[in-house]
């Protein structure tokens, strides 16, 4: 099945860590507000995937990641 983790935490860390994430949908808006919040804090775990598929939905981009 599927789990989703909305946001910036120690439980994204926690999963990155343990070697827990197969694939990564990330929606990115085009609005920036203050500082923004850390997807994946202090983990070299993001270097482990690659980009699979680019969409953009009228200026909103959803990027597919999978791990290598």
């Amino acid at each position: 099945g599927n789990i989703w983790i909305v946001g910036g935490s120690l439980l994204t860390q926690f999963f990155f860590e343990n070697n827990l994430v197969d694939k990564m949908i990330i929606t990115t808006m085009p609005i920036t507000l203050g500082k923004g919040i850390p997807l994946f804090g202090e983990s070299d775990s993001i270097n482990k995937y690659k980009v699979t598929n680019l969409t953009n939905y009228s200026g909103v981009i959803e990027t597919v990641y999978e791990k290598l």
